[in-house]
C-alpha cells in the first residue's frame, strides 16, 4: 500500500486526497517500527508524515481535518516543541468550536503528554 501511495503521489503531486492517504500509510509504518523497538526509523516515518500534512494544511488551511491530522502527527514526534505545536493547534481550534466531539478528548491527552515531556527535562 506505502508503494502505491507513493507512486500515485509522485504522478500527481498535488492531489490532496492521495496526499493525505499517504501521509497515513507513513503514520502507520511509523507506529509499527515505534512498535517494534525501532525508535528512529519510527520517527522518519513520522516525519513524512508531518512533512505531507503540513503540505495539506497550507494547501487548504480551513480545513479542520488536516489541522487535526497535524496536530497528531505532531504529538506523535513526542518531544517539547512538536507537542507544544501540536497542542496549540488543538487549543486555537477548541476555542474557535473546531474540534469534533471525538477529537475534543485529544488535547487534554497533548497536554498531559507535554507535561511529562517537561517533567523529564526532554528537549524539543
Amino acid at each position: 500500500a506505502l508503494e502505491l501511495r507513493e507512486r500515485l503521489v509522485a504522478q500527481e503531486p498535488g492531489r490532496a486526497d492521495y496526499l493525505r492517504d499517504l501521509s497515513v500509510s507513513y503514520e502507520r509504518m511509523g507506529d509499527l517500527q515505534r512498535a517494534l523497538g525501532e525508535g528512529e526509523a519510527a520517527r522518519q516515518f513520522y516525519e513524512k508524515a508531518l512533512e505531507l500534512r503540513e503540505r495539506l494544511v497550507a494547501q487548504e488551511p480551513g480545513r479542520a481535518d488536516y489541522q487535526i491530522d497535524l496536530a497528531k502527527a505532531l504529538a506523535r514526534l513526542g518531544d517539547s516543541a512538536n507537542l507544544q505545536r501540536s497542542l496549540d493547534i488543538l487549543t486555537r481550534m477548541r476555542n474557535a468550536n473546531q474540534l469534533m466531539p471525538e477529537d475534543a478528548p485529544v488535547v487534554e491527552v497533548v497536554r498531559e503528554m507535554l507535561q511529562k515531556v517537561k517533567a523529564a527535562g526532554v528537549a524539543g
